[in-house]
């Protein structure tokens, strides 16, 4: 436990402006330095010798050499999404044919290497069927031979016979993940349903494929529980990459912000906990939602539809569902702030729904985004207030509509039509062709949307043993200053330290306004 004396030093230092600014400087320096180090570390690295490079390329395994032809990189015969499919999309296996040349004529065929010299042929042909011929003749129980001939028929276009060779090789002991995704995904592809559903009921098919690839499977079946199941255990899954410390790290600066809003007390950091728990479900109550409303459904944004048309998508689609689902679960604590007749209980609460449900949001964005090393910086900025901001307000009306028993209904209507708006309007703006020239104004309209929640909360906030509890504005320039030196050092470790610094000033910059915006709300708290 930190001691009562030091707890009170933390408070002091967290409100004195001069040790946050040396503070800061202080974690740009040894960021600067590790930077440095770290960029000089890997430029000086010897590059490795083309004839090494080539040797590697030549070491690789029949089942990656496999995989390198097939889809243009080895090493993925593990992975979970990859089947017959994307054979469909045309590429060059020149430099593929050249390779496999040399690993011939360095003398290390494969057990296989008739069968797979056939193969990468008929997949480089225009007409692939003397190949398949030539397959068909080797002995029916070669191993990649059933599967080969099915990718040979795929790119011909023939998916049932196709579909016929990847069961064929799934009946086989040796067969491969591949030939059963393959299947699975022709069954999808030819509109098979029951024998879609008869595959996904074999465990040896079904554990072929990711949670994240069954989700489109399921979702065509109607078969809504384990498309539920499905994305459950897809979400779970992402919690388990490394990009859940960023996104965590972001939500612990905003919950030690909310939270020094209150005297804290075990009760109220597990509510706290709590509430980040359901808006963190709420997520994953939103992904089932976007799978009913644009697989089933078909209501799906498309750049060809009128603006009017993406607006509402944004709108409805988008900011209405999401809004709805994080408020959904933020009614389960009611009760217990009924019982503590407080809106700063309300608040905050409803508060730490959204910044749970921007978590779970947040992972998604750092896969799909790995090489910005700033996004993490921009989404403590922006998505994170806007989501624990609107659901806080949205929260705030609601809690009081209940205490008083239906009266104030309509300013709960005000306010969520309010907020529903406001968050279709940030969506539009940042996605939106035409008005992407007004993308710089969201940060105007983030700190718009945060100075309302935050004014609410203020008006609210308890103000007993306030100089004994932690600043929201220490929390606010050391927890981002520490996020934006991460992404420098991270970014170092790829590219010269000229650039990484020159991107992070850039990105850093470009954020300052609304950077300041937060540091304004809180200089006095």
């Amino acid at each position: 436990m930190i001691s009562d004396s030091f707890q009170r030093q933390l408070a002091t230092w967290s409100r004195d402006q001069s040790f946050l600014i040396r503070g800061s400087l202080v974690i740009v320096a040894v960021a600067v330095v590790i930077s440095f180090l770290t960029s000089y570390f890997f430029d000086s690295l010897p590059e490795r010798p083309q004839e090494k490079a080539t040797e590697r390329q030549l070491a690789l395994s029949e089942e990656e050499l496999i995989s390198f032809i097939r889809f243009g990189i080895p090493f993925l015969e593990s992975r979970n999404d990859l089947n017959c499919l994307f054979l469909r999309q045309e590429w060059d296996r020149g430099d593929h044919l050249e390779l496999f040349s040399k690993q011939l004529s360095a003398g290390e065929p494969h057990a296989n290497t008739e069968s797979i010299e056939i193969w990468t042929q008929g997949l480089s042909a225009e007409k692939p069927d003397s190949f398949i011929q030539k397959l068909e003749s080797l002995p029916a129980d070669l191993r990649w031979r059933d599967e080969f001939i099915g990718d040979l028929y795929v790119k011909k276009g023939e998916h049932e016979r196709g579909l016929e060779y990847y069961l064929s090789a799934a009946d086989k002991e040796n067969h491969s993940d591949y030939s059963l995704r393959s299947a699975i995904a022709l069954a999808h592809y030819n509109e098979d349903s029951p024998l879609l559903r008869e595959l996904l009921g074999d465990t040896k098919f079904k554990n072929s494929i990711s949670p994240a690839a069954r989700i489109d499977y399921y979702s065509y079946l109607r078969d809504y529980p384990r498309l539920g199941l499905a994305i459950l255990r897809s979400d779970a899954n992402s919690w388990l990459s490394p990009y859940l410390i960023p996104a965590l790290f972001t939500a612990l600066v905003w919950g030690l912000i909310l939270n020094s809003f209150w005297v804290s007390s075990r009760a109220r950091i597990a509510m706290s906990l709590i509430a980040f728990l359901l808006g963190v479900f709420s997520a994953t109550m939103t992904l089932f939602a976007v799978v009913i409303q644009e697989s089933i459904q078909g209501f799906v944004w498309s750049t060809t539809d009128t603006d009017i048309s993406q607006f509402l998508y944004f709108l409805v689609g988008v900011a209405l569902r999401e809004e709805t689902l994080k408020l959904l679960c933020f009614v389960p604590l009611l009760g217990w702030i009924l019982k503590r007749n407080e809106p700063v209980e309300a608040l905050i609460l409803a508060g730490m729904v959204g910044l749970g449900f921007a978590v779970n949001e947040n992972i998604g964005y750092f896969q799909r985004s790995p090489g910005d090393s700033l996004i993490s910086w921009i989404r403590l900025l922006t998505a994170n207030p806007l989501h624990f901001s609107l659901t806080g307000v949205a929260g705030f009306y609601l809690a009081r509509m209940v205490r008083r028993k239906g009266h104030g209904m309509e300013e709960f209507l005000i306010a969520f039509i309010g907020v529903v708006f406001a968050h279709g309007i940030y969506n539009s703006v940042i996605s939106i062709d035409a008005f992407l020239e007004y993308a710089p104004l969201t940060t105007i309209l983030v700190a718009a949307i945060a100075y309302q929640y935050f004014d609410r909360l203020k008006d609210s906030m308890h103000t007993d043993r306030i100089h004994r509890r932690i600043s929201p504005l220490g929390v606010f320039v050391l927890g981002s200053t520490f996020l934006t030196c991460l992404s420098m050092m991270t970014s170092a470790a790829s590219q010269p330290m000229g650039v990484a610094f020159r991107d992070f000033a850039t990105g850093v910059a470009a954020m300052i306004p609304l950077a300041f915006a937060f540091i304004n709300r809180f200089r006095d708290l």
